[in-house]
């Protein structure tokens, strides 16, 4: 019996050893999963501050791209404004020509004068000479020959001058006005086709720098969601660690333990996907409509609430939850029946009680009877409709915990408004 005991005994050591030796073990490789789970949170936390800096440069090349549209905007300005002046010089090149056509007129027209002169002159020499011949003294007819000629010579040489005077006048003029507007002509062209160049080059970098960022941007996304599944799989783990611990004096259940902890592990991207609820529920009563949202992801749960007041036929339908675009609609049964005309009307978006959008309606916005009306931003405008206006002053709508959109009329008052609240637990 004393044997029995002892062998009993010893048996019951070299079990309390093993066991011991497990534990130890199971201990070990918790702490190592520990020290994984702290590596990967800090690897989180790192990826989380990148993506904020990229987020944070995506806003300010916007902000560049916005300085670019309007310096843009400034070229066509510019553009605009020269050739305006090379239509005036164009102008004043035809004046100049026609100009020049009448001096030429003009001109034509003192030599056919001097023509007519010169044969008046003739003339009265032959009179003169006539006259001489009936004189019989030979020194009287020699006087008179003598001063004809030299009188035919006079008019000749000052009508001579004056015609090459004008003429070399005219000439000179012409040729350098035609020169000047030409050379301002092809300094015109010369700035036109380097602010392109210029404006062009701007474009292609900017747009380069758009998609490497966005580029980078989306590897980032893709790392961040591998490092969650992956530790997502870590914490299941460990929590299977901690049955096994637990189960460990009874060993009851112990190998459905171990099989759910191995195939947890080789699947966590799929039990991430499965640990996503949501769950909408909504309401109308009184003329105002809730709409709530829960969704839940490991430990976090949110709740979304939506509240809507309309004071008239036009409401605000439905706000984007990533602000992509606000819907308004006209609602028949609201008493008044009629198209409503939006002009010198106004959006007005208040983002957790800090940031503040307001936008403005054009003189053409209409918004049918029974109908509705999508306002979409910038940066989601490649999605609009036909008949959807588009807000170019901001990329989006813009999200948080707490939104507050109003419907303004021209005289300020507010006709609609929509409430959004999300609480986090």
């Amino acid at each position: 019996m004393r044997a029995n005991s002892d062998t009993d005994l010893l048996e019951h050591e070299e079990w309390k050893e093993e066991k011991q030796q497990n534990l130890t073990d199971k201990f070990k490789r918790l702490d190592e999963a520990k020290k994984w789970r702290a590596q990967d949170r800090d690897t989180i936390n790192k990826l989380n501050q990148q993506l904020s800096e990229l987020e944070a440069e995506i806003r300010m090349l916007r902000r560049s791209n916005d300085s670019l549209d309007t310096e843009r905007q400034r070229d066509k300005q510019t553009i605009a404004r020269l050739n305006e002046e090379l239509d005036k010089l164009r102008i004043d090149l035809s004046n100049e020509t026609i100009l020049r056509l009448d001096a030429e007129n003009r001109a034509q027209t003192l030599a056919e004068e001097l023509e007519f002169l010169k044969s008046v002159h003739e003339q009265e020499l032959k009179e003169l000479a006539a006259l001489a011949y009936r004189d019989t003294t030979a020194e009287n007819r020699e006087f008179w020959k003598n001063e004809l000629s030299q009188a035919i010579r006079d008019i000749q040489s000052e009508y001579d001058s004056k015609i090459d005077t004008i003429r070399g006048e005219m000439e000179t003029f012409y040729n350098l006005k035609n020169a000047q507007l030409e050379k301002q002509y092809q300094d015109l062209l010369r700035e036109l086709d380097q602010k392109e160049q210029e404006h062009t080059l701007e474009v292609n970098q900017l747009k380069d720098e758009m998609n490497k960022l966005r580029a980078e941007m989306e590897a980032m996304l893709v790392e961040l969601q591998t490092l969650m599944d992956a530790k997502l799989s870590l914490e299941l783990e460990i929590a299977a660690y901690r049955k096994l611990l637990e189960c460990e004096e009874s060993r009851v259940g112990l190998r459905s333990v171990v099989e759910q902890t191995l195939g947890v592990r080789s699947s966590g991207s799929a039990r991430l996907a499965d640990m996503i609820n949501i769950s909408q529920t909504g309401e109308f009563e009184g003329g105002e409509s809730q709409l709530s949202m829960k969704m839940m992801r490991g430990e976090v749960s949110a709740k979304t609430t939506y509240q809507r007041t309309a004071n008239g036929p036009v409401a605000i339908a439905e706000t984007h939850p990533e602000g992509k675009y606000i819907v308004l609609e006209n609602n028949p049964s609201s008493g008044v029946r009629k198209d409503v005309n939006l002009m010198n009307w106004s959006l007005q978006r208040l983002l957790d009680n800090k940031r503040k959008i307001v936008y403005k309606f054009p003189p053409n916005a209409v918004i049918k009877l029974g109908k509705t009306l999508k306002i979409w931003a910038a940066d989601f405008s490649a999605e609009r409709g036909a008949g959807d206006l588009v807000f170019n002053e901001e990329g989006s709508w813009g999200t948080g915990s707490q939104i507050t959109t109003s419907l303004y009329n021209e005289k300020n008052e507010e006709k609609a408004s929509h409430i959004q609240k999300t609480l986090y637990s």
